[in-house]
């Protein structure tokens, strides 16, 4: 009898333990997910992994592995892809499906940027504010729902991830009249600052971008630099320019049209400003 009573006692330690032991595999699984989608849509990325971690409960949800739904994210009217069905606040209930966790983490990113009773809470980075909101909001019925985000966020320290806002980026750059570069990028916020490198091969041309966000994927920026090339009297003076730049590490790739005007530097050289609308896709 001592024996059972001691294994059930075992048993009954281990169950938190084992509990623990998921939800920080978890985290460490997603969390460079979970920072890469904040430099993109600005949600923290404590929110995120914590709105992941309770929906999905660490991963291990029928949802999240049936469905790779992993924020338990309903199908509304607007949802063209697959589909699932669950029992949830009502029986039989239609939930998103989707290909990739990838894309359930991507999903969930618009799909709070897209609705409007979210808006307000782009206005800042705190978690607390964001929980606070997300219940506010309706995201879930359960009335503590931002209790229980915000002790997720403190028992597992996520807000320490929501500190790498800022992050390097490396990315290849394709386009015309310039056909190839690479650019180094600083995300910071709404705030892009890159180092580009371009070449056409006869001319190429080296400057320092500033981007800021306008809106969801749609960046405003300006640029100064200098434009080298070998042959006199060229043509690329003042023009438009179009490039798309691919974020290897983000997957993501952005188009840029712009308007660049030139001045005479030194020979074989031209300083110029440089104005673009950036789309982020």
């Amino acid at each position: 009898m001592k024996a059972i009573n001691s294994l059930l006692f075992f048993l009954l330690l281990s169950v938190p333990s084992f509990s623990q032991n998921k939800t920080l595999d978890y985290i460490d699984k997603y969390k460079s997910l979970a920072i890469e989608e904040m430099k993109l849509y600005d949600i923290p990325a404590s929110i995120k992994l914590a709105q992941a971690i309770l929906e999905s409960a660490s991963g291990t949800s029928k949802l999240s592995k049936n469905a790779n739904n992993h924020f338990g994210i309903k199908c509304h009217s607007s949802w063209e892809g697959e589909k699932v069905f669950m029992d949830d606040d009502k029986k039989n209930e239609c939930f998103r499906k989707y290909d990739s966790d990838i894309d359930s983490y991507r999903d969930h990113s618009i799909f709070l940027s897209n609705r409007g009773r979210y808006s307000e809470l782009f206005n800042n980075s705190d978690y607390r504010k964001w929980a606070r909101g997300l219940k506010k909001a309706g995201y879930a019925t359960n009335k503590e729902y931002d209790k229980l985000l915000i002790k997720l966020i403190k028992k597992y320290d996520l807000d320490d991830f929501d500190s790498k806002e800022k992050s390097f980026s490396f990315a290849y750059n394709y386009g015309f009249p310039f056909l190839a570069g690479y650019s180094a990028n600083l995300f910071s916020g709404k705030f892009i600052y890159s180092l580009d490198l371009k070449t056409a091969f006869l001319f190429s041309q080296s400057s320092i971008k500033f981007k800021r966000k306008l809106m969801d994927k749609i960046y405003v920026s300006s640029s100064y630099g200098c434009l080298f090339y070998p042959i006199e009297d060229n043509l690329l003076y003042n023009q438009a320019l179009i490039g798309c730049s691919y974020f290897n590490d983000l997957k993501n790739y952005m188009i840029d049209i712009e308007m660049m005007y030139t001045f005479d530097f030194k020979k074989n050289t031209r300083f110029f400003p440089n104005i673009s609308l950036s789309f982020l896709i």
